[in-house]
């Protein structure tokens, strides 16, 4: 939740629809903590007016995570987990809204059918922006560092796009082409869901030196197009073995049994990282061929102890939202 990070859903709601849904009016001066960091959290807010700060405590440091304000949800993360508040939300000038315990987020779920979705989104980004990276090591012995993209990442992405070689750019978007503005928005778009996206860094700085995606068919929801970009320098270190091992982790973990991807015939690293997952190929001609890979615990690219720590990473992500499964 950083502070150029824009909440997408719209949780504004009307006070008819609140009453029926059993939320009450709350109101906050500035200066006033609607949430305290450590606290037990049965309670979320729907912010209708004003703006909130976000601050979490860190050892002896405050860290102002970002701002939110109105249509914006907060304190869902412990209403969903059962689990005591990670940050501390402070009115920035007068809020009103309505709140509500686990039972009114119940019934949102039966006012709106997109609510779980539009939670579930919310929800994974705050949870993916306070989970522990992964750190690897590559063939080099040098260690990087994996973790979900993030929305606030963009401009680090474009940083590390500007830098790939023709070569490398043609590999990785069929164009050598420098990436569009548009280009960018899109594949930093992500809902940990339906667009998911490793991010791997080196440094204090996390200079971006790789990423793997997958985005998930509408046609076929089993079904996602992966693609994988790695820096110049990373080239034959094993970066993509992690990546596309990772990708595969949190594919599973969301019920994707299959990836398709589109491959340049001469791009021999990638084909033989696929031919590792057993893909199967097609030879589309013009130089492109296609592939699809049954997917299964990625044992071939990574180690027991990688994938562990992979698999419970994406969980912290995507397993809040459960409570509505059924």
């Amino acid at each position: 939740m950083g502070n150029e990070e824009p909440e997408r859903p719209d949780w504004t709601l009307g006070p008819a629809d609140a009453a029926k849904l059993s939320l009450c009016p709350f109101s906050a001066v500035e200066g006033e903590a609607i949430i305290r960091q450590g606290d037990v959290g049965s309670t979320f807010f729907l912010i209708t007016a004003g703006t909130v700060g976000i601050r979490r405590q860190v050892g002896g440091s405050i860290h102002e995570l970002g701002t939110l304000g109105p249509g914006s949800i907060v304190g869902e993360l412990a209403v969903l987990r059962r689990a005591p508040r990670n940050a501390t939300v402070v009115a920035l000038e007068p809020v009103v809204g309505f709140t509500g315990d686990l039972g009114a987020m119940e019934r949102l779920v039966g006012h709106d059918a997109a609510f779980p979705e539009r939670l579930a989104t919310v929800a994974a980004s705050r949870l993916a922006e306070a989970a522990e990276p992964v750190e690897v090591t590559l063939r080099d012995g040098s260690r990087v560092s994996v973790r979900p993209l993030l929305r606030k990442d963009r401009q680090r992405a474009a940083e590390a796009m500007s830098h790939y070689s023709e070569e490398s750019r043609y590999e990785r978007f069929h164009s050598a082409a420098e990436a569009s503005s548009e280009l960018l928005d899109l594949l930093c778009d992500v809902d940990y869901a339906n667009h998911f996206v490793w991010v791997a860094f080196e440094g204090p700085e996390e200079s971006y030196v790789g990423s793997a995606r997958f985005v998930r068919l509408h046609s076929d929801p089993s079904v996602a197009e992966m693609a994988v970009g790695v820096a110049d320098e990373y080239h034959g270190m094993g970066m993509g073995n992690i990546l596309v091992g990772a990708l595969v982790v949190a594919a599973l973990e969301m019920g994707i049994t299959h990836f398709s991807a589109e491959v340049l015939t001469d791009n021999r690293p990638m084909r033989a990282i696929l031919d590792r997952l057993g893909a199967e190929w097609i030879e589309e001609g013009f130089g492109e061929a296609s592939a699809s890979v049954l997917l299964a615990a990625p044992v071939a690219l990574l180690g027991a102890s990688e994938i562990r720590r992979f698999r419970q990473l994406v969980a912290t992500i995507v397993s809040p939202t459960a409570v509505f499964a059924a």
